[in-house]
């Protein structure tokens, strides 16, 4: 039962009626920039492009970070992941920033605000840290009266198709977060996670006692999956920009179990056949082998 209800909800998201107009993906995706956000070397504009993994039923949320100026990408960059059986009519909220009414906050928060969000972090394109929440404000946006309505628009779109109908997500109070990952850069971190695990139950590799690798070949093991990532993505006669992210999964036995390129679209990530890749060795914690999750950027 449980699994009908989400494939209703990836359906819901992929695809809406046509006396509809937009989908709210769309809808979404045509948000304006953010305000003007200050950064280290030079200030950025973050734009939002959301897809769904429909093979996962997971949200994606690209937080793309750019100069205003020249569009040159920064180098601190962020991804979200959110499960969407862990989303219901009551995880959306707009509203003008406490601190100043001439901004607008659009957050999403988990049922019963679960510890469910995954943020990944990126420094020149390699994850260097990897945190979990229950809410995620994305913003600020200079607020007008047309774009609040827009948010309120998507927002009651999503109500009507999301089963749980309870406001069980409580917005009035801070955010809780936990660090599953942090590479050797990372100083300054909160809470650190005992749990390794995601709650889908895969790992990020860099994390494990014994991370996995592809191939023979463990220090050209993330080169070598790039490259035939890239030769699948040829064969297939599919195009992508620069900088596009890519999230693989692999199970125990060491086997990709699906692909998924955000930047792609539905049919496009249908045509990946995983079945061209070669085998990894699994990674390993508490001795046993795991599975693992990677997020990696194809430049």
């Amino acid at each position: 039962m449980k699994s009908n209800i989400i494939l209703a909800i990836v359906f819901t998201f992929l695809s809406y009626s046509q006396s509809e107009g937009q989908s709210f993906l769309e809808k979404l995706n045509n948000l304006p920039r953010s305000k003007t956000i200050r950064a280290p070397e030079f200030d950025v504009v973050k734009k939002y492009v959301f897809s769904i993994d429909s093979i996962n039923k997971v949200l994606i949320i690209q937080d793309l970070r750019k100069s205003p100026d020249t569009k040159e990408f920064h180098f601190d960059q962020l991804i979200y992941e959110i499960p969407l059986v862990d989303l219901g009519a009551g995880s959306f909220k707009i509203a003008k920033d406490a601190d100043d009414a001439d901004l607008l906050n659009f957050t999403i928060g988990t049922i019963h605000n679960k510890l469910s969000i995954n943020w990944y972090f990126l420094r020149y394109d390699e994850v260097v840290a990897i945190q979990v929440s229950d809410l995620l404000g994305l913003g600020q946006w200079p607020y007008s009266k047309q774009l609040e309505s827009d948010f309120k628009s998507i927002i009651l779109m999503l109500k009507a198709h999301f089963n749980d109908k309870a406001n069980s997500t409580k917005f009035d109070r801070e955010g809780r977060m936990v660090f599953k990952y942090t590479s050797s850069i990372v100083t300054a971190i909160g809470a650190k996670d005992s749990l390794k695990a995601f709650t889908d139950g895969y790992y990020y590799p860099a994390s494990l006692e014994s991370p996995p690798y592809y191939s023979k070949n463990q220090a050209l093991s993330d080169s070598r999956l790039k490259k035939d990532l890239k030769s699948e993505l040829k064969r297939n006669n599919i195009q992508l920009g620069s900088r596009a992210p890519v999230f693989i999964r692999v199970g125990s036995n060491g086997k990709i179990e699906s692909t998924y390129f955000p930047d792609l679209s539905f049919a496009d990530n249908k045509k990946i056949d995983i079945n061209q890749f070669e085998l990894f060795n699994p990674g390993k914690e508490s001795g046993g082998p795991v599975k693992s999750k990677y997020l990696l950027i194809l430049n």
